[in-house]
């Protein structure tokens, strides 16, 4: 499987970079990889931040999983989001050697998505967080428990709901049951979009993995229908320069 991931190369190393196979982009201004993903990690360190010993990298689509819970505040039925990662690898590093693992080599990666999200809106590309902050009360909020974080909030009376019950086993958008019933009454509910883009995302996210993450596949009623995300040409797969608000 191949894969174009763009990098951060500080100008000094872009010599470096370019021997090992990157290329420029002139539109973008940026380095970039396009080739087996099984070499990726030749450029981890133009990939992975200081910060971090790993990360998502999501090739093709990502998916938006909409889904309705109760408010704790005013009870009323309000909507919910999360994100779904399809095909990816983990960047990971391990005392400066990086690590990748080809989705070829797992074949179910196909028929399984997984739940995913992130409690700072810097770290979602720009032109999906446009989108979502249009279409879903979602955005930067504070509570007691979590302090400030980007959640859903209610439709009714805009309390935040906050991000932590999305990974639990009561979650409206989790596969987490031992109930089969259970689990595909729940699928049933899920309305799942997809968004496709020209090159991998880099994603600094949080993301759970489960047994039953093939059941919103099987099960879900409201899936699948496409976002199309571009505002100049209205093409189904959005360029990583529109992505991130470049051009």
């Amino acid at each position: 499987m191949k894969a174009q991931v763009y990098l951060n190369v500080p100008y000094e190393q872009k010599d470096e970079a370019k021997a090992l196979g990157a290329r420029w982009d002139k539109e973008v201004k940026k380095w970039y990889f396009d080739g087996p993903i099984k070499d990726i990690p030749k450029f981890g360190k133009w990939i992975l931040s200081q910060e971090r010993d790993s990360i998502i990298i999501a090739y093709e689509n990502i998916c938006l999983i909409e889904g309705k819970r109760k408010c704790y505040k005013c009870g009323k039925e309000t909507r919910v989001v999360g994100f779904g990662i399809w095909e990816h690898s983990i960047l990971q590093e391990d005392n400066g050697k990086y690590f990748i693992e080809d989705p070829d080599d797992y074949p179910e990666q196909e028929d399984e998505i997984h739940l995913a999200w992130t409690d700072d809106e810097s770290k979602i590309p720009p032109l999906i967080l446009k989108y979502i902050t249009k279409h879903y009360n979602v955005k930067t909020g504070y509570s007691k428990i979590a302090g400030k974080s980007f959640a859903n909030h209610c439709d009714h009376c805009d309390s935040i709901q906050g991000n932590y019950y999305l990974f639990q086993e009561d979650s409206p958008l989790s596969t987490q049951t031992h109930v089969e019933k259970e689990l595909i009454d729940r699928m049933s509910e899920l309305k799942i979009y997809n968004i496709y883009t020209d090159s991998a995302l880099i994603l600094d996210w949080d993301m759970g993995y489960c047994s039953n993450d093939w059941a919103y596949i099987q099960y879900c009623k409201g899936a699948f229908q496409d976002i199309i995300l571009s505002e100049i040409d209205e093409e189904l797969f959005t360029s990583y320069a529109e992505m991130y608000r470049i051009v």
